[in-house]
């Protein structure tokens, strides 16, 4: 969920990973991309707090996005 003023209110997990690790880094990742872009002033008057729903998926595969060639 995301303030009008482009700060985090809440991170919430429906499903974890079932891995700590992995849901704390999730976070951390969240919480360094903000502060997000304030709300546009026509939804900053309607609006002071929206939840912003995101699926994130992990497999085991192991794969090379890029091998610093």
């Amino acid at each position: 969920a995301l303030r009008s003023d482009g700060s985090v209110e809440s991170i919430k997990f429906d499903h974890t990973s079932g891995v700590p690790a992995i849901d704390t880094a999730v976070q951390q990742i969240i919480l360094m991309l903000s502060p997000f872009d304030p709300f546009p002033p026509e939804l900053a008057a309607e609006y002071d707090v929206i939840d912003i729903p995101s699926i994130w998926t992990f497999n085991t595969a192991l794969r090379l996005i890029w091998s610093g060639g």
